[in-house]
């Protein structure tokens, strides 16, 4: 062999070794990325809802009532005595995700979100308070800006969820779990 020859190799060596050293970071890097993405959607649902945030005046009874591990019914928790408000509680309901995933299953208590909407208090979400509009017709038909959606929030989901109250101008309340694809008169 030449030294000309051998120069090159030499040099082909430091190279391909470079690019295998970023290869790995990389695939490291992905694995790292869809490590985190999946374990954050599968992880247990006790584990994500302490990280949701919520606001002071509602975390208590909100907690209490989406805790799966509370076998003391939301309703007497709450020790309530006003039996409208029971109306507020709705059992066994699944709540999906963007992709289909059921992301929460439980007792749902709607009290703290319409409380929240009584104060007039908004979520960050800019369609939070806006008009509903009634196109999948799954509501009564009313006249234009008769209903108003509200995000109902979801433990361990950052996003707006799913959930979402309708409320009609007369007073009626409508809930969503599953973003629009079916409604419960609540009241």
């Amino acid at each position: 062999m030449n030294s000309d020859s051998k120069a090159q190799s030499s040099d082909s060596r430091p190279r391909n070794a470079e690019r295998w050293v970023k290869v790995a970071f990389y695939a490291g890097l992905l694995l790292v990325v869809a490590w985190v993405y999946f374990t954050a959607f599968d992880a247990p649902q006790s584990s994500r809802a302490g990280s949701a945030k919520k606001s002071p005046r509602s975390s208590a009874s909100s907690t209490r009532s989406n805790d799966r591990d509370n076998k003391q019914p939301a309703a007497e928790a709450e020790g309530q005595d006003e039996p409208h408000n029971s109306t507020l509680i709705v059992r066994d309901v699944r709540v999906p995700n963007e992709h289909g995933k059921i992301i929460y299953r439980g007792d749902v208590d709607l009290r703290p979100t319409v409380e929240r909407i009584e104060l007039g208090v908004r979520l960050r979400f800019s369609h939070d308070g806006s008009v509903f509009a009634n196109r999948e017709r799954r509501l009564p038909s009313k006249p234009k800006n008769y209903y108003h959606e509200f995000i109902h929030p979801t433990p361990g989901d950052n996003g707006p969820g799913a959930q979402r109250i309708v409320r009609g101008r007369d007073g009626e309340v409508y809930y969503t779990p599953d973003h629009y694809r079916s409604f419960r008169r609540v009241q």
